[in-house]
Order: C-alpha cells, then sequence, then structure tokens
C-alpha cells in the first residue's frame, strides 16, 4: 500500500515537471496570441498543419508544440 502512494506522487510529480518543462512561459492570452499571430503569419503551412490558430489558449498543446519548434527564433526576432 505505502509503495503504491509513494508511486502515484512520484508520477504526480513526474507529470508536474514535464508540464513545467514544455510550458511556454506565457501568462496570458495576449502574450500568446501574439506568439499564435507571429508564427502564423511567418510559417502558415506549418500553423495550419499542426492547427495552431492566430488566437487561442495561451497554453495548450498546439502552442505548446509550436514553442517547442520556434521559440528560439521568436526571443531572438528582432522588434519591428
Amino acid at each position: 500500500m505505502i509503495l503504491n502512494q509513494q508511486l502515484n506522487l512520484f508520477s504526480k510529480d513526474k507529470k508536474e515537471n514535464n508540464k513545467k518543462e514544455n510550458s511556454t512561459g506565457f501568462t496570458n492570452e495576449k502574450e500568446g496570441n501574439a506568439f499564435r499571430e507571429w508564427v502564423n503569419k511567418k510559417y502558415p503551412k506549418w500553423a495550419k498543419k499542426n492547427k495552431l490558430d492566430p488566437k487561442g489558449p495561451f497554453d495548450n498543446s498546439y502552442i505548446r508544440k509550436a514553442w517547442k519548434k520556434f521559440k528560439d527564433e521568436y526571443k531572438n526576432r528582432k522588434t519591428e
């Protein structure tokens, strides 16, 4: 019984850590939508293929996938 509880806690901690590691870091819709719009403008085919709408949640599987692929470029872009 104790071993099962320990395994459940370990599993829960691992899921929480994965979520934090895979997080976009965006804290609101405005930040998330700015990134979404940037991806849709710069990589429209990728955005369409990966179902990344220009507006939507700032932390879901679609934006996390885009963030993983484009975060470095987005962070290093020149402000216009």
